[in-house]
């Protein structure tokens, strides 16, 4: 009765596994393609504005809706929208705004040739001013940005100097610090941070100086995708001169003070608060990814190894469990199948 049990419980357990591996077989495949595409239903609006956009365009006006490359990557305005500081929400570029002033732009473009040039002459008019609007915003955000961190970087030097000092002074003989500095020692120790606190201080100040760079890195991107997006949509190479006359004129686009405040940053750390330990430096200056890109490959080997273990576990236990009612056959048989 034992072994029928058994054998009942393992033609069970066996055929719940198979079944499972088969269940997952179409969910598991589209995970070793090369790029793994999900599949995101559109939503009524979506179909309702590509099924308008598609009524009222004619060949001539050429491409009119970009459907992305089909790669599945993160178009630009997700990206911008998980990669913003909240904080700062409204100081990034409004690439969605431009972008659907461009579509609504295009949509009313008329056939014939001269009041298509016309119409787009206008139309680059107003999306210019707009782009003109979003870089001075940008702009003026940065600079202030920057003055924040110049001034917050030397009130950390001079903390950190003074820091320097009264470890200097308490390295020297207990005489000769009273005599040099009397009843006011104790007040001058009570203004100076301790060594962890300035680190603590050092750390805040450089995740601060990492965003203002993102935030400097993303707007460039948005504009070189939207301008990028106007030539693409408009036939003309309009966006290409405005980046270069203006985007990348600008002061936020050419600042690279915020490259040198980070360098100095890390340079303090390491030499002063860490005795030259650059490992242990930027250790503590480590800064969480702002994206992190997670391969399909490793859901995939993750769901494979646990499903492929918890069957040679329960192969183990049954065959452990076996050996009660069948004594003179080994007891590994599963370990050495599943080896």
């Amino acid at each position: 009765m034992g072994a029928t049990s058994g054998l009942i419980v393992a033609g069970i357990a066996g055929a719940t596994a198979i079944g499972i591996s088969f269940a997952a077989i179409p969910f598991v495949t589209p995970a070793l393609r090369r790029v793994c595409i999900p599949y995101v239903p559109a939503t009524p609006p979506q179909l309702k504005n590509v099924s308008r956009a598609l009524a009222e365009c004619t060949p001539k006006q050429g491409p009119l809706i970009d459907l992305g490359s089909g790669d599945g990557r993160m178009k630009f305005g997700e990206q911008l929208a998980s990669h913003l500081t909240p904080e700062w929400r409204k100081q990034y570029i409004d690439y969605e705004a431009l972008k659907n002033l461009l579509y609504d732009n295009m949509l009313e473009v008329p056939s014939e040739e001269d009041r298509r040039e016309e119409h787009i002459a206008q139309m680059d008019e107003k999306f210019f001013n707009e782009c003109e609007n979003e870089l001075t915003k940008i702009n003026l955000f940065f600079s202030q940005k920057i003055a924040e961190a110049q001034g917050k970087y030397h009130e950390l030097q001079s903390e950190l100097q003074m820091f320097k000092e009264v470890v200097e002074q308490r390295a020297e003989p207990t005489t000769i610090l009273r005599r040099r500095f009397g009843a006011r020692d104790k007040l001058h120790k009570e203004t100076i941070k301790t060594s962890q606190q300035l680190k603590l201080a050092f750390s805040e100040f450089y995740l601060s100086l990492v965003l203002v760079q993102n935030y400097q890195q993303l707007n460039g991107t948005g504009f070189r995708k939207i301008l990028k997006k106007h030539d693409k949509l408009t036939g003309n190479e309009r966006g290409l001169d405005w980046r270069i006359n203006k985007v990348e004129k600008s002061s936020f686009f050419l600042n690279r003070e915020i490259e040198t405040l980070i360098n100095n940053v890390e340079t303090s750390v390491i030499n002063e608060l860490e005795g030259g330990n650059r490992q242990a430096g930027m250790k503590r200056l480590k800064v969480p990814p702002l994206s992190e890109k997670q391969k399909p490959i490793t859901t995939f080997s993750l769901g494979l190894f646990m499903g492929a273990g918890l069957i040679l576990i329960t192969a183990i236990f049954l065959s452990w469990w076996g050996a009660v009612v069948r004594p003179n056959e080994p007891q590994w048989v599963a370990v050495r199948l599943f080896r």
